[in-house]
């Protein structure tokens, strides 16, 4: 350790960048083995180090500021609510990468050959040609996880950060050249809420948020969860979006609209519309291909459109709970896709998740609700 500390001491020009990157690396990876303790009097020095290097590099696609992300991570990860000193060096750059709009370069496929492109990925849309510039896209990647890192680790002692990072996520809830951006937005939009309501109640200021500032973020990121559910066409993360709404829905203080009720049960309907018509594809394929690999792909769609339905059934329980005998005309909307469910070529899981919705229903709406559990049961 001690030659290491040496090495970030002297090598401060251009030339020793790379060893000044791996000589950080080494330090924060010792640290995280060991404890903070291995280098409690140098962590101001390290992180200072590590900022530099990032901002000196910011006009180069260099894999290295991966590097330095990732060290901030281990920043964090080993010092716990320490790091929160060295936010203010480490927010704004992780920030900027989380921002990076110059991931792909677009042309028509007549003005430029494949040389123009570099190391760059290749892919065509129609008649345009399309760059991706792959480390700008993993550096991106990265910073976003490492956004949903700090908030998951620090939690209210993001209170100065939380307006900003929910404002750089939120466009990255629907980057569609990414699933792991996406990935990582919509896992950070529940706890970045949990976050700002445990800073509330802590007394702690949150700036740019206004005099509401829970209530703010509440409309902000529950309607930007169900517009990215719209738009969601990948499996996994509409699931995760599901999980994501339902568990923001119910962060104290968080504000829960009868617009964005029927908003969710119209971002649902569609979720469960395109779930059907990939059940009939795969009913097509099993018929068609009988390999093993296949079966096994078969069986596996068919547990994520399984917990599609859970989660699907869970977020509309714990919306009939917040709002209760108001919420039963949209539940109204939503009852010809819960007869699908109910059909005789759906599976017992399936079922079951439609009588815990009429339990809830019944549980928590009384009498009011008599009118639509009866409707459902002269059905069937």
């Amino acid at each position: 350790m001690p030659t290491l500390k040496v090495i970030v001491e002297t090598a401060t020009n251009d030339t020793s960048n790379t060893l000044l990157a791996k000589s950080t690396e080494c330090i924060t990876m010792a640290a995280v083995a060991v404890g903070n303790l291995a280098i409690n009097d140098y962590v101001e020095k390290v992180t200072a180090v590590l900022t530099s290097l990032h901002r000196t590099q910011t006009e180069i696609e260099d894999p290295m500021r991966r590097l330095l992300l990732l060290e901030c991570g281990r920043l964090c990860k080993f010092l716990g609510a320490d790091f929160l000193p060295y936010l203010r060096l480490v927010m704004p750059v992780t920030l900027k990468s989380a921002l990076l709009k110059n991931c792909l370069s677009v042309s028509d496929n007549s003005d430029t050959d494949d040389s123009d492109y570099g190391s760059m990925i290749k892919a065509t849309d129609g008649n345009k040609k399309i760059g991706i510039r792959a480390v700008l896209l993993e550096e991106k990647a990265l910073a976003c996880h490492m956004l949903w890192f700090f908030s998951t680790e620090l939690k209210e002692g993001l209170h100065l950060w939380v307006n900003e990072v929910v404002s750089a996520l939120v466009p990255n809830l629907t980057y569609k050249f990414s699933e792991e951006v996406r990935m990582a937005a919509v896992s950070a939009m529940p706890l970045l809420l949990s976050s700002a309501s445990c800073a509330m109640k802590k007394g702690l200021l949150l700036t740019g948020c206004g005099k509401s500032p829970v209530q703010k973020l509440s409309d902000t990121i529950i309607s930007s969860l169900l517009d990215a559910l719209k738009k969601e066409s990948k499996v996994q993360i509409q699931a995760r979006l599901l999980e994501a709404f339902n568990e923001s829905i119910q962060v104290p203080g968080s504000c829960l609209s009868k617009n964005q009720a029927e908003k969710f049960v119209d971002g649902i309907s569609k979720v469960l519309s395109r779930c059907s018509y990939r059940k009939t594809e795969r009913e097509k394929r099993a018929k068609e291909h009988t390999g093993s690999r296949e079966q096994e792909l078969l069986k596996e769609e068919a547990e994520q459109h399984l917990t599609i339905c859970r989660n699907i059934g869970i977020c509309l329980g714990t919306m009939v709970k917040k709002l209760k005998a108001s919420f039963l005309p949209n539940f109204d909307k939503f009852l010809p896709y819960v007869s699908l469910m109910w059909s005789n070529d759906r599976t017992a899981e399936e079922r079951r998740i439609v009588v815990h919705l009429f339990r809830d229903v019944a549980e928590q709406c009384r009498e009011e609700a008599f009118r639509h559990v009866l409707q459902f049961s002269v059905s069937y």
